[in-house]
């Protein structure tokens, strides 16, 4: 959650924080009467003396960098805001909803979303919009855009529903939370999806908005899946559901039971090589079934192992490239097995070798031979 205003805004973050976080328990409330099986998944961190719930909301506050005349159009508006907060807020796997403290020209032009089931998109509640409720803080109006606006982000409505209008909204009934003009009633007044046959909880074949990912289950028991970093190359990891993008966010709860195939990729000139912990070889899959922990380990695409020896003898290594004495250093491809031949020279015997070595870091490797 965003609050953002234009450079030369008055910053009323102090005062509107508290009365957004209210809003938002009175979206979720809403939420679970029209729907006891599902609550949005609010982005929560756990600040000192915060009491749990949304008292612990990720709320951010911003000043823009361009004043009020620039965002003020209604024409581009939404592209300027996104512009300028995408840099800050791109999270693959979050949605975000920006409450922007601004004047705005249209009335009754009381926010604007993204339409993005399936990815990061922006919804903009406007607190000074003309024609509008302005009723922060107090479930009412303003809630019901914030619904409205968070419907649509989360994939509300699709083309192909029964009563989809004029700009993915419905016009089936006055009270809808995605109705083409939000009404401005208090939002206990508005119903999620009326006849439950357009966007949510219904049986047809086009998106559910029920089924979003951004949604959990209501009392549903979560476990945390961690993902952590091994080796000297760099890379990141990402989950296939919204969740897990690291570095950034590397732990998550998921709801028990979920499945969770996570992907890797190496940054330039590194090379992921495997997986452990939860997961094991090239791939990963994790069943939420309890508290999981997965590393994945990068490398340069090339390290160096060298053979040091003591005493008396020769080393070659297959694949080849160490031949030592005379060459005892060589750059293998990361990943490699390296089998390490060591032959003591007459009158010698071999005592230590770490003789199978696996490339995944610059390696010395010490060879000791000793008298017979």
């Amino acid at each position: 959650m965003i609050y953002a205003f234009p450079s030369d805004g008055q910053d009323h973050f102090a005062t509107d924080a508290p009365l957004i976080v209210a809003d938002l328990n009175a979206l979720d409330a809403w939420w679970r009467r029209q729907d006891a099986t599902r609550e949005p998944r609010f982005d929560l961190f756990a600040f000192p003396g915060c009491s749990a719930g949304l008292d612990a909301l990720d709320l951010s506050s911003v000043r823009l960098p361009h004043d009020t005349a620039y965002y003020q159009p209604i024409d581009g508006r939404s592209d300027k805001l996104r512009a300028d907060l995408g840099g800050v807020f791109g999270h693959p796997a979050k949605k975000y909803v920006a409450y922007y403290d601004g004047q705005v020209d249209v009335a009754f032009d009381c926010g604007q979303s993204g339409i993005a089931p399936d990815a990061s998109a922006f919804s903009f509640v406007y607190l000074q919009a003309a024609g509008c409720t302005h009723d922060l803080g107090a479930g009412g109006g303003t809630a019901g855009y914030t619904a409205h606006e968070l419907l649509h982000n989360l994939g509300a409505v699709p083309e192909g529903a029964p009563h989809f209008c004029f700009e993915h909204s419905v016009c089936d009934w006055y009270w809808d939370a995605e109705m083409q003009f939000p009404t401005g009633d208090p939002i206990a007044k508005l119903v999620l999806d009326y006849g439950r046959d357009d966007y949510y909880g219904h049986s047809g074949s086009w998106f559910d908005v029920q089924d979003s990912p951004w949604l959990s289950h209501v009392g549903a028991p979560f476990e945390q899946l961690t993902v952590a970093f091994a080796g000297k190359g760099q890379g990141s990891v990402a989950s296939d559901l919204p969740g897990i993008a690291c570095p950034g966010v590397c732990s998550i709860g998921w709801e028990q039971g979920t499945a969770v195939l996570l992907r890797a990729t190496a940054a330039p000139g590194v090379r992921f090589l495997h997986w452990g912990g939860a997961c094991s070889g090239a791939g990963c899959s994790v069943t939420m079934d309890g508290p999981h922990e997965v590393t994945a380990t990068f490398a340069p695409l090339r390290v160096t192992l060298t053979v040091s020896i003591r005493g008396r003898g020769t080393v070659t290594s297959s694949p080849r490239g160490i031949t030592c004495p005379g060459r005892c250093s060589a750059r293998f491809a990361s990943g490699t097995t390296v089998q390490l031949r060591p032959r003591p020279r007459a009158g010698w015997r071999l005592v230590r070798c770490a003789c199978r070595a696996y490339a995944d870091d610059d390696e010395r490797v010490p060879v000791t031979f000793r008298r017979r």
